[in-house]
């Protein structure tokens, strides 16, 4: 009776579980769903670092320590690494570094900055590792490291590492399509 609305009603239950579908020529249906890029970089490292270094123990998603005394803001690092001989914070980003050999930055964005020195100064950690993904353009890994002196800490030294981690397969980008094809 109401088979004319099944097509609106498919489509209002995509949307509403962040899906997509594509119509080609109406015999034909594309099927499709949206990831949050961003938590699955997230869980690859966790999983990576969980599984294969023995001596490291990872908690993901900490977050019994608060910015404030109110407890109105949660801090919620995205690793907490432990090793035997010190504790650091590990934050995963989602998103290209742009840097260049002038930039001072180094390609580190200043809110970054900002949220990781808030992680070391309320988890008292003195080191800290961003994990950013490599992209097609940049030729190897590449390792920025930043120093903080914490004047209200007598001057302690907060380190700030990041890497560019190798993600893609650079092997998969170089191979003839001809040789694979044939």
């Amino acid at each position: 009776m109401f088979g004319e609305f099944e097509t609106v009603r498919d489509y209002c239950q995509l949307f509403l579980t962040n899906c997509i579908s594509f119509d080609y020529k109406n015999d034909l249906k594309l099927f499709a769903f949206l990831l949050p890029m961003e938590y699955v970089f997230e869980d690859f490292i966790f999983g990576f670092i969980d599984k294969e270094l023995e001596k490291v123990t990872a908690k993901a998603q900490r977050s019994d320590t608060y910015l404030d005394e109110g407890k109105a803001f949660n801090l919620k690092p995205d690793l907490w690494l432990k090793t035997d001989h010190k504790s650091l914070i590990a934050d995963t980003k989602y998103k290209i570094v742009y840097s260049d050999e002038k930039d001072p930055k180094k390609g580190i964005s200043q809110n970054d900055l900002y949220q990781m020195l808030a992680y070391a100064v309320r988890f008292e950690v003195d080191e800290i590792i961003l994990f950013y993904p490599n992209t097609i353009k940049q030729g190897q890994e590449e390792e920025t490291e930043l120093t903080i002196k914490d004047a209200l800490a007598d001057g302690k030294e907060i380190s700030i590492r990041a890497f560019q981690l190798p993600i893609i397969n650079r092997e998969l980008l170089e191979t003839d399509l001809e040789r694979i094809l044939i």
